[in-house]
């Protein structure tokens, strides 16, 4: 999992890192759903998986990257101007819900499809955010 998320931790801007941090996201959900559904949308362990830490130590500091970076789109301007954690708790369960779409067949999208879907879908989003920011201040 953290190979999938490492790539949005170099060189680029604070947004592009967001969109690179989504697209390892989505890419590891579809290569690995049953870890994926384990981790992000599974309320109950499977009998026989006693310690939940090993979770855990994976998806805290997945959101605390996420976070981190979300930080820095606030600081340059790129986000709306709310808490950090509020704004990457959106932006994960917007990823969680677009990989989930895939995992459970309701879209029927090949693997490719689904990767490119969630990319538009995602940088969508981010526009309407950006865009957000930028008539708010423009109100101010």
């Amino acid at each position: 999992f953290g190979d999938a998320l490492s790539r949005s931790q170099t060189g680029a801007a604070p947004l592009q890192r967001l969109e690179m941090l989504a697209d390892g996201f989505i890419e590891f959900a579809i290569e690995n759903p049953g870890l994926f559904e384990l981790m992000f949308l599974s309320s109950q362990l499977p009998i026989g998986i006693r310690d939940r830490e090993a979770i855990l130590s994976v998806s805290q500091p997945t959101f605390a990257m996420l976070e981190g970076i979300t930080r820095e789109c606030i600081a340059a301007r790129d986000l709306p101007d709310i808490k950090p954690e509020t704004m990457a708790r959106d932006l994960l369960a917007f990823c969680v819900g677009q990989a989930a779409l895939f995992i459970s067949g309701v879209m029927n999208w090949s693997s490719d499809e689904a990767k490119q879907y969630c990319r538009i879908a995602f940088g969508r989003y981010l526009r309407l955010l950006v865009t957000h920011c930028k008539e708010t201040a423009a109100a101010i």
